[in-house]
């Protein structure tokens, strides 16, 4: 039994298009039938149902790793310190939209410039407030858009540096995100790993950007999604993209093990 460990965006779903190949399912469904398990492993806050209805992974970590989910239990939340946040938020340039994400009974977003029109969809959600309202909140992660993000990591490396900062690097130039000490890809892998009591050099893990890489480094065999640079000296093989590349990589390997 190996565990197959997915990014989502960029590897799993075509970030151009927003879709998935559709024998992507078939390959997971295969995998499942065999007796391996499947992880999703993502940057992103949730998921949609309907998505997660069509893969049906065992256990999933969301935000980096923030929170991990164990079927639909939530068994761990790594949330960040108030101080933490506040020193964050002090190393701002100027310029950086700001978006701080919390989780109580629904998932709750916190920004500066909070009346402007692009955050009208989540007004009307009744799932956005005023950024200074986030010193009332557990943190889960602080995400920042802009052409500054590369000085802020740099800032967050220097001053924070146990935090973990990712993008504002190819393929995420203008984005970044920070998450608390635990909530990392590398920590969510080794937890869902031990969860499903599956040894980790029996990992298949697949990734393509910069928080991908220490999972990438310590899964038993790890495939590059995609031509970033920094990923091609970690990763034992390397697929071109998520509609092609990726779903063939699957097929060979169900028809090697037939």
């Amino acid at each position: 039994m190996s565990l197959f460990a997915f990014d989502v965006d960029g590897t799993l779903i075509d970030e151009a298009s927003n879709t998935h190949a559709p024998e992507l399912v078939q390959h997971i469904q295969s995998l499942k039938a065999t007796g391996h398990k499947i992880a999703l492993i993502t940057g992103r806050f949730g998921l949609l149902r309907d998505f997660l209805d069509l893969i049906q992974p065992d256990a999933r970590a969301l935000g980096n790793g923030n929170r991990i989910v164990l079927g639909e239990t939530q068994v761990s939340t790594h949330a960040l310190t108030a101080q933490e946040v506040q020193t964050v938020l002090d190393l701002v340039p100027e310029g950086l939209a700001v978006v701080g994400s919390a989780l109580t009974d629904r998932p709750l977003s916190f920004v500066s410039h909070y009346q402007a029109a692009q955050w009208e969809q989540w007004h009307q959600a009744g799932q956005l407030f005023p950024l200074e309202e986030m010193v009332n909140h557990d943190i889960l992660q602080l995400q920042f858009k802009g052409p500054a993000c590369p000085v802020l990591k740099q800032r967050i490396r220097e001053t924070l540096p146990h935090l973990n900062a990712a993008g504002a690097i190819e393929p995420y130039p203008g984005f970044l995100n920070i998450t608390a000490q635990k909530a990392n890809k590398q920590h969510a892998l080794r937890e869902i790993a031990d969860l499903l009591g599956v040894p980790l050099a029996s990992v298949i893990a697949f990734g393509d950007s910069d928080n991908d890489m220490e999972m990438l480094r310590i899964a038993g065999h790890s495939v590059q999604v995609g031509a970033a640079h920094y990923l091609k000296d970690i990763c034992k093989e390397q697929v071109s993209c998520p509609l092609i590349g990726l779903p063939g990589w699957l097929g060979r390997y169900l028809e090697g093990r037939a």
